[in-house]
């Protein structure tokens, strides 16, 4: 079978599933969970991403991310402000071991590559926003879904999944996903029996036929000794369709 024509296969097999789901009261919650994982399997992106944190300023970003090896793989370069230019992470999925992590300068040689350990520990916000587009390099460990419900979001029909984790920045999570596409459209994520984000998809667009989130806000809910924070993900670009140089996801030596 040609790469090319899985993407094609897995959305209608996304749609059938999401038309038997819709009927049927019975939902298999780790089929969902599997059906979110595969919304983008055998594609490869580059996108430029902008967003501003309350406390550190405004961010840009450009994100290549590849899965045509069934090897999951994401280099996210900061690209501004200048004090940060060329900052990247590099992420790599592997199978039969921990995943791979990576931060190294793109622009100054004399900064050293580091292999990141531990990266989210003690940082429940670190990785968040790729684990919401369920990325798998985004977290050490996996998920276990519990449950799943039909929902509405909006006008749209949804399936609200819920997962636990214990190796994880949290132990519980609540996804809803769009019902055909399977693009989260909200999340909460909760630590310790409170919600310490929340996430929403505020627009989602259908880039080279393929469902898109292309604004997504973050809040961090407020506590005793901090106000809430938001931050607003604005996707300035997105290419499923240009190629990615392989030298994108080699750490330099």
């Amino acid at each position: 079978m040609r790469l090319a024509a899985l993407p094609a296969l897995v959305a209608l097999a996304a749609v059938t599933f999401a038309g038997l789901a819709a009927a049927d009261p019975a939902l298999d919650p780790a089929e969902v969970q599997k059906e979110w994982a595969r919304r983008l399997v055998g594609r490869h992106y580059t996108a430029t991403v902008h967003y501003a944190m309350p406390g550190i300023g405004d961010r840009r970003m450009t994100l290549r991310w590849d899965d045509s090896q069934r090897r999951e793989r994401l280099q996210v370069r900061i690209e501004w402000p200048d004090e940060i230019r060329g900052q990247t992470w590099l992420m790599l999925e592997n199978s039969a071991r921990a995943n791979d992590y990576f931060l190294y300068s793109t622009r100054r040689a004399s900064v050293p590559v580091r292999r990141l350990r531990g990266v989210y520990k003690g940082n429940p916000f670190a990785g968040a926003d790729f684990d919401y587009l369920g990325f798998r390099v985004a977290h050490p460990g996996n998920p276990v879904a519990k449950s799943v419900t039909p929902a509405t979001v909006g006008d749209r029909k949804a399936l609200l999944l819920t997962e636990e984790a214990t190796d994880m920045p949290f132990d519980r999570r609540e996804i809803w996903l769009d019902a055909e596409s399977f693009v989260p459209l909200r999340g909460k994520f909760w630590r310790d029996g409170k919600v310490y984000l929340d996430v929403e998809t505020e627009e989602v667009q259908r880039i080279q036929g393929v469902a898109t989130p292309t604004q997504i806000r973050f809040t961090i809910p407020a506590t005793d000794d901090k106000p809430e924070r938001s931050t607003l993900w604005q996707v300035e670009s997105i290419d499923y369709e240009r190629p990615i140089l392989e030298s994108s996801f080699i750490p330099p030596r």
